[in-house]
C-alpha cells in the first residue's frame, strides 16, 4: 500500500508591503541608524537601534522564506500545476 500523499490547502492572504522599494533602500538606512549610534551622536538611541535591527533581520528572514518557498513551488510544478506552499 502507498503512502498517503499530504495535502495542504492554500489561503488567501494579501502580499506583505514596506515603505521600501529594495533591500538595499531598508540596507542604508539601516547603516545610518547603526552609525549614529557608534557615533554617539544621540540622534538614535541604543534601544531604537536594536528595534530596527530586529525589525530588518526580520524582513531578511521573510525575504528568504519566500526565495525557498519559490525554490520548492517551481520544483513541485513541473509535475503539478498547484502551488504547495505559500507564504501569508
Amino acid at each position: 500500500m502507498a503512502p498517503k500523499r499530504k495535502t495542504v490547502k492554500k489561503t488567501d492572504h494579501t502580499n506583505h508591503t514596506t515603505a521600501y522599494n529594495t533591500v538595499g533602500e531598508m540596507a542604508n538606512d539601516v547603516r545610518l541608524v547603526l552609525k549614529s549610534v557608534v557615533a554617539k551622536n544621540g540622534q538614535y538611541s541604543t534601544q531604537e537601534a536594536s528595534v530596527v535591527s530586529k525589525l530588518y533581520n526580520s524582513e531578511l528572514t521573510r525575504m528568504k522564506l519566500q526565495v525557498e518557498i519559490h525554490k520548492i513551488n517551481n520544483k513541485s510544478n513541473k509535475t503539478s500545476t498547484t502551488e504547495v506552499l505559500s507564504l501569508t
